[in-house]
């Protein structure tokens, strides 16, 4: 093999150990991205089937996390409207460690699922989850048949809820304690009622109102309004401002540093007061948020109301088990072709047949790699290589020599091309200088066989015992009796 061949198969396999080693880092050190999961959800229901216009209502959902999973993997739920999510920011737990499986954002119309890397190794992992809603306000009546619409990435589900009658605050003095935003559930409004309805009054006809709100919870001194309304049927009227004169302000109170006193004035029997305001949460991480208020009319014992609001939040929890790893055995086998050149000749054969040379690698792939693992494999895979050159050039040897060898039977065999062999009569013995050297026949390029005879007439030389002819695709010979010669025809 020429010196050319040899630095041009070394070049080759050297840029395919380049290749190997630049595929060998890339797969290495490219960061692994999140990606967006879909077919998580196995089910989505909503717990009510009826509901009032205000009321809140829990989402349950079961899901699977498929095994291959990784941390910042997510998936999302979309809900449609008149519905909208109750804001939150909770994780799904595995229920016997606690460990943390999920981190669940709720926000706006979507409700963000992304995984830890509690589920590295892991899967599929079971789940469920409690999500909260709500109607978007004045979006339905009641008696409305609502579809509740939740969307994934790659499938829909629906359910129905009837709008059923709004709940009705009973009783004459009362609290009442809302959120503001049932979806951010960062503060409440309130509102404190009292009614003179068959009260005897007390000289200046007061009625006081002393504000008590529970821990977490501060109220905006600001935001306060005392106002008063006629009776209609046991109803109130139309609210309006008690005048200045009238009303005084003690916020934040000295016995309530997070609430009021409010003292209304000259407020004549028959008559509904309401003191309203805002309130701000100052603890998240409550459950449940209580205002209490103690109501004093025309001087008697106080009645006390009181009213709590629970923080809706989601739950959830998953569990999954380390999944089962298997080794692949991957085996490549590689055969050289047997290679035979066989030459025949009248007088003589020559046969060579090379060797069939077969080689067999076996690797073995593990499920998880090392970059050491990955490295012996460049360095297996460019073994391989290397064998297999090695016998491509060992082949081309063989075919070159053999070929070679063949051309120069052949060049020897047309060299020593002799006459024709003729039939000596018997007990004949050529003279000394008899000269016979034969060759085989060999085919023109028609396919006709020519023969020539060479020979020379000396002392002993026996004539031809008859014409001997030969034809090749274009001549023709005629042996001469007697002459031991050839001549043309």
């Amino acid at each position: 093999m020429s010196l050319g061949v040899r630095s041009f198969r070394r070049v080759v396999v050297m840029a395919i150990l380049a290749l190997f080693a630049v595929a060998w880092q890339l797969t290495v050190s490219a960061p692994v991205r999140a990606a967006e999961l879909g077919g998580v959800f196995d089910s989505i229901d909503v717990t009510q089937d009826i509901a009032g216009p205000t009321e809140h209502m829990t989402v349950d959902a079961a899901f699977t996390i498929p095994a291959g999973s990784h941390a910042g993997d997510t998936f999302t739920l979309a809900l449609a409207a008149p519905f909208a999510w109750v804001g939150d920011s909770f994780d799904i737990v595995d229920p016997v460690t606690g460990d943390p499986v999920a981190h669940v954002v709720v926000s706006g119309s979507v409700a963000t699922f992304t995984l830890t890397d509690y589920v590295e190794g892991k899967g599929p992992i079971q789940g469920s989850t409690t999500l909260n809603t709500f109607f978007t306000n004045g979006s339905v009546e009641e008696g409305d048949i609502v579809t509740a619409t939740f969307t994934t990435k790659d499938e829909t589900f629906t359910d129905i809820v009837e709008v059923g009658p709004q709940p009705v605050s009973t009783g004459v003095n009362r609290k009442v304690f809302v959120w503001i935003d049932r979806a951010t559930q960062d503060g409440f409004s309130f509102a404190i009622y009292a009614s003179t309805l068959n009260q005897v009054p007390d000289a200046n006809r007061t009625v006081t109102i002393t504000d008590i709100p529970s821990t977490g919870v501060k109220v905006d001194c600001a935001t306060i309004r005392m106002q008063m309304a006629p009776d209609v049927g046991g109803a109130p009227g139309t609210f309006s401002r008690i005048p200045t004169a009238n009303r005084t302000l003690t916020c934040p109170a000295p016995t309530s540093p997070n609430g009021f006193i409010a003292e209304m004035r000259n407020i004549p029997v028959g008559y509904h007061v309401r003191v309203r305001g805002l309130a701000i949460v100052t603890d998240s991480t409550l459950t449940t948020y209580t205002n209490a208020a103690e109501i004093r009319i025309y001087g008697q014992s106080p009645i006390r109301v009181r009213n709590s609001v629970r923080r809706f939040t989601g739950s959830g929890q998953a569990t999954g088990t380390p999944s089962t790893t298997t080794s692949t055995t991957s085996t490549t086998s590689t055969t050289s072709t047997t290679s035979t050149t066989s030459t025949t000749s009248t007088t003589s054969t020559t046969s060579t047949s090379s060797t069939t040379s077969t080689t067999s690698t076996t690797s073995t792939t593990s499920s998880s790699s090392t970059s050491s693992t990955n490295q012996h494999h460049i360095d297996h895979d460019a073994a391989k290589l290397n064998d297999h050159h090695h016998d491509d050039a060992a082949k081309l040897d063989d075919h070159h020599h053999h070929d070679d060898a063949a051309k120069l039977d052949d060049q020897q065999h047309d060299d020593n091309r002799a006459c024709v062999d003729h039939d000596d009569p018997p007990g004949h013995r050529g003279g000394p200088h008899d000269v016979h050297r034969r060759v085989g026949w060999r085919s023109g390029p028609s396919g006709h066989r020519a023969g020539l005879r060479l020979g020379t007439s000396v002392q002993g030389k026996r004539p031809l015992p008859g014409p001997l002819t030969g034809t090749d695709s274009s001549t023709r010979w005629q042996g001469v009796p007697g002459s031991g010669e050839l001549g043309l025809a």
